[in-house]
């Protein structure tokens, strides 16, 4: 949101004319769910000659007040309102044509966050700003959703997937590590699973075999975090599909200073040898929910010399939006590849046959952002239900369209997308702020 403070001057005409009024036409055009919660006017005036016009004006000066800009992710006005504008002192009433409606306030919905006593934040870690979802900001971004990430509505031409062989070199500081090559990359689409309940308790093991009996066609899956036992579930029923695993450190433990924790769980479970795990993601979105990039940044240090002394050399990433790395490139650059979670349900100006152009072209955008790095799409979909978004309209069919136009574009570079979700996440709680969406984005029920 921009705001601009303005000194106002009206000056206020009247016309008195002895005729007929005048005609007018207006047109009115996962981690633990206990500790989560993811007019336009025209007027027409007839002219009539040879009529006699007093005109009577008067200069009424008001005080500074302040005018609201709201724009979108690229920065596009799309709203205006007032703030502070006191009561207008005395002056004749205008023809009503020449003003046009108010525009009404603005309103806003508070996203819950996690209790603060259930975590602690690292002492040097500094607050920030939630930021926009897609594209930099300049000045303070609208929130995670807010009120609907909306973007430019252009015709995106489908460009060819961002790839590890066509990105540019590199530009990131000496100190940013170097790109592992031991962990090899899937053969195909990865798809995320959290292992809950409806009422949020954890699944069982023969819970979790029968989840993974209904996927097929997919190579590798992305988890979440180490809670509920899903180390010891989620891990062997990947392998026996012939899967690999992308890991994770929750935001939970990664605020509540259990990175060396979750590092033994995981070299435990995997008894020191790492061949199932594709890449460990240290932390969801830190920096989109509002932490320090300096905590995301430590965060995935931290991890990844803890992983180092474990035997474990392949990639280990922090995962935020398109917005958060681009204002915040050191996100990035101490990842060992680009991690972004993009979806253009959000969005509210693409329809789902044009997601998969949609998540590409922001791909490239953070691509560039980041020095050319390989991207991976570490989150992607559609939601099954929920309310519309402007253009974009949940809904099966609507899924089953954005899930093949992804598909189709990342169909030369299919380990460059993970979709999100495998099933329906009933523990989840909807909210305005994400449509009432925020349970039904299962590809498979």
């Amino acid at each position: 949101m921009k705001t601009f403070g303005l000194s106002l001057t009206v000056l206020t005409v009247l016309q008195l004319v002895a005729a007929q009024p005048h005609g007018k036409c207006t047109r009115s055009h996962g981690e633990n769910p206990s500790l989560m919660n993811h007019r336009e006017g025209h007027h027409h005036l007839r002219r009539h000659p040879n009529r006699k016009v007093v005109t009577e004006t008067k200069v009424v000066t008001k005080p500074a007040v302040n005018v609201v800009v709201i724009v979108d992710q690229q920065g596009n006005p799309i709203a205006t309102t007032t703030e502070g504008l006191p009561a207008p002192t005395d002056v004749p009433a205008a023809n009503s044509e020449s003003l046009p409606p108010a525009a009404p306030a603005p309103t806003s919905t508070p996203v819950e966050l996690p209790p603060a006593d259930q975590y602690a934040a690292p002492a040097a870690a500094e607050s920030t700003t939630p930021v926009s979802r897609f594209v930099p900001q300049s000045t303070t971004p609208l929130s995670e959703y807010a009120p609907a990430p909306t973007t430019t509505e252009a015709a995106y031409q489908a460009p060819a997937p961002v790839s590890e062989q066509s990105a540019a070199p590199s530009t990131s500081p000496s100190s940013a590590p170097e790109p592992p090559t031991s962990a090899p990359a899937a053969a195909g689409h990865g798809l995320t699973y959290t292992p809950y309940n409806a009422d949020g308790t954890c699944k069982s093991k023969d819970q979790v075999d029968e989840d993974f009996k209904k996927i097929s066609g997919f190579s590798m899956i992305r988890m979440y975090g180490t809670d509920c036992n899903q180390l010891q579930t989620v891990i062997p029923a990947a392998q026996a599909k012939g899967m690999k695993v992308f890991a994770g450190i929750s935001n939970n433990n990664v605020l509540g200073g259990k990175v060396q924790q979750d590092v033994e769980a995981l070299a435990s479970a995997c008894g020191d040898k790492w061949d199932v795990i594709d890449t460990i993601a240290v932390g969801n979105e830190l920096v989109q929910s509002g932490n320090s990039p300096g905590v995301a940044v430590a965060a995935v240090n931290s991890a990844r010399e803890a992983l180092r002394a474990k035997g474990y050399n392949g990639p280990v990433v922090s995962v935020d939006t398109v917005g958060a790395m681009t204002n915040h490139p050191e996100i990035c650059q101490n990842s060992d590849y680009v991690a972004a979670n993009i979806h253009a349900f959000f969005d509210g100006k693409i329809e789902a046959s044009g997601a998969g152009p949609f998540v590409n072209e922001l791909a490239k955008q953070v691509a560039g952002a980041c020095g050319g790095k390989k991207v991976v799409v570490t989150e992607t979909g559609w939601p099954n239900g929920g309310s519309t978004n402007n253009k974009a309209v949940p809904g099966p069919e609507q899924q089953q369209a954005a899930l093949a136009s992804i598909r189709e574009q990342y169909s030369s570079n299919p380990a460059g997308v993970i979709f999100f979700s495998a099933f329906n996440d009933l523990w989840k709680v909807d909210n305005p702020t994400t449509f009432g969406c925020e349970k039904h984005w299962g590809i498979l029920g």
